[in-house]
């Protein structure tokens, strides 16, 4: 029997000094540096965002293209990758429109700021909060406190914060009733409507900008050709 080296040896030619192995191979073999694993992790991340960006837009516009449906906002509807490239970068000259909506809503924004704030009165208004008679008591909420991610104290918090805006009222011989006031009505109207103009606003720019880089390509492609 012969040795098992030259066995070995018959079935697999030994490489040639001086040869490397085959670049798919040497790629295979190389693992990820951790810069390079941060890379790939961070450039994952950043796709979601902007797919998830894109969602967030379109449901963002979905009102304002049921109230205008022309010329509309399909740009946004269609998640176009393009159309959020140019909004975002057109938006940037005119945050101050956005920090303007903030300061004439200041009493809104700290609702829209407190962890499930909005959606506590919204439930409040769906219940028949809104009525001058009503029959809603503070516990009828408390019990919500699962389906809202809070606690039974942070309802109770953000129900007091909203009466001392003056957005809610009490009623009832002990008081035990609540209902939202015409105050809280009108404030969160006008806050809609701003935050839906200035919207309005950043859509046209973003479409100009984009209807510009088109014009801008099409007129490089007309001159490159002879």
């Amino acid at each position: 029997m012969k040795p098992e080296k030259e066995q070995q040896s018959r079935r697999k030619p030994a490489r040639a000094s001086g040869q490397s192995a085959s670049p798919k191979a040497a790629k295979r073999a190389a693992p990820l540096t951790p810069y390079q694993q941060r890379a790939a992790i961070a450039r994952q991340d950043m796709l979601a965002l902007l797919r998830w960006d894109r969602e967030w837009m379109a449901a963002h516009f979905e009102p304002l293209s049921i109230l205008y449906p022309e010329p509309g906002y399909a740009l946004a509807l269609d998640r176009s990758p393009a159309f959020q490239t140019a909004h975002g970068s057109a938006s940037v000259p005119v945050l101050e429109g956005a920090v303007k909506v903030a300061w004439r809503n200041l009493a809104v924004v700290f609702f829209l700021a407190a962890t499930s704030a909005l959606s506590i009165l919204f439930t409040l208004c769906r219940l028949g909060g809104e009525s001058t008679d009503s029959a809603l008591r503070e516990a009828d909420l408390a019990v919500l406190a699962p389906q809202f991610g809070v606690s039974r104290s942070h309802i109770r918090n953000m129900l007091l914060a909203a009466e001392q805006h003056g957005f809610l009222a009490r009623h009832g011989d002990k008081g035990q009733f609540i209902v939202l006031t015409p105050l809280w009505v009108e404030a969160f109207d006008r806050f809609i409507a701003d935050s839906l103009s200035y919207s309005d606003v950043t859509y046209r720019l973003g479409q100009e900008v984009l209807d510009r880089q088109i014009l801008d390509r099409e007129s490089s492609t007309m001159q490159e050709q002879p």
